[in-house]
């Protein structure tokens, strides 16, 4: 399939993906790699979107009345183009522009989504302008009080003016012929069918302590949830480490998941990835996007691969 068709398929669905079970694990994860970068730190503030517009209207927006950081204080969170078929089922899924209120105008931009029955929602930033430059954050929402339009927020950010944060297309395929062995089962994994980023293609996803979490997210759904060690076919048998869940489709909702990889070995040293998995394509076969880069200040040494 061709890397636009991927991202077509994904756009309606593949960030559905939140309930309080993967809030949990993006955090741990996130929070677990920040050894391996000198600037990360923890945010925690407060955004209420008792204005007006408020999303997802158009033009709507939120303010961060609270914020650890003191650049985001009073910044406006910007809902710059929300998926309607997400919405029709009741999930606020867009891509977002925010802007602080210092001088030099600065912003930053990423993607959020927010499951309305639940009050639940992650925000993901990856690069900024002015005093955000090099901004990367993850922040989990949820409602303070039902009702209130007042949520909290939660996670991580860094700031790395050295790093460069690119776009990552692909498919994996978790069912023979691709994949002998097919998550949960012991000992398996997903193969990298088709990938943009070269060294990641034929790549292999092993999923090494997979459980089952019955009713963990969306419509009841199951998660598979597992600790991922990703393998390169290359002569140097680059590694990248990492956290996957995926919410099994349910009668009211889609398959859809997240992959995060946090630190890898070769030429995947410094690898980075957020990986929002789709739907099904067909039985065991799955689009992936997101976005990946590579720190090799603070882990390794080698060429950015596939660059």
């Amino acid at each position: 399939m061709p890397v636009q068709s991927l991202a077509r398929s994904v756009r309606a669905a593949v960030l559905r993906f939140l309930a309080v079970a993967t809030a949990v694990t993006v955090l741990v994860v996130i929070s677990a790699s920040s050894a391996l970068a000198a600037e990360t730190k923890t945010f925690t503030g407060t955004k209420d979107c008792n204005v007006k517009p408020s999303p997802p209207d158009p033009g709507g927006f939120c303010v961060i009345t609270k914020s650890n950081l003191e650049i985001l204080v009073n910044a406006k969170i910007y809902y710059t183009n929300p998926d309607p078929v997400a919405l029709a089922s009741g999930i606020l899924s867009s891509p977002v522009t925010l802007k602080a209120v210092d001088e030099e105008k600065s912003t930053a931009t990423g993607h959020c989504t927010f499951y309305i029955a639940t009050v639940l929602g992650l925000c993901v930033y990856t690069s900024g302008t002015g005093d955000l430059e090099g901004f990367h954050s993850t922040m989990a929402v949820a409602g303070v009080k039902p009702d209130t339009n007042v949520y909290s927020l939660s996670g991580t950010f860094l700031f790395d003016r050295e790093v460069v944060t690119n776009t990552f297309t692909g498919q994996k395929e978790c069912v023979p012929p691709a994949s002998s062995i097919t998550p949960p089962m012991k000992g398996g994994y997903c193969v990298f069918t088709q990938s943009n980023l070269e060294i990641l293609l034929n790549a292999r996803a092993y999923y090494i302590a997979a459980v089952l979490i019955p009713n963990a997210g969306p419509g009841g759904a199951t998660a598979l949830d597992s600790p991922i060690k990703l393998k390169t076919t290359g002569e140097e048998g680059s590694t990248a480490t990492g956290h996957c869940t995926y919410y099994r489709p349910t009668p009211t909702t889609s398959g859809h998941g997240l992959c995060v990889y946090t630190r890898g070995t070769g030429e995947l040293a410094g690898f980075h990835a957020t990986l929002m998995v789709g739907p099904p394509i067909k039985t065991g076969v799955f689009s992936v996007a997101g976005t990946y880069w590579f720190d090799r200040e603070h882990e390794g040494d080698g060429d950015h691969a596939g660059d």
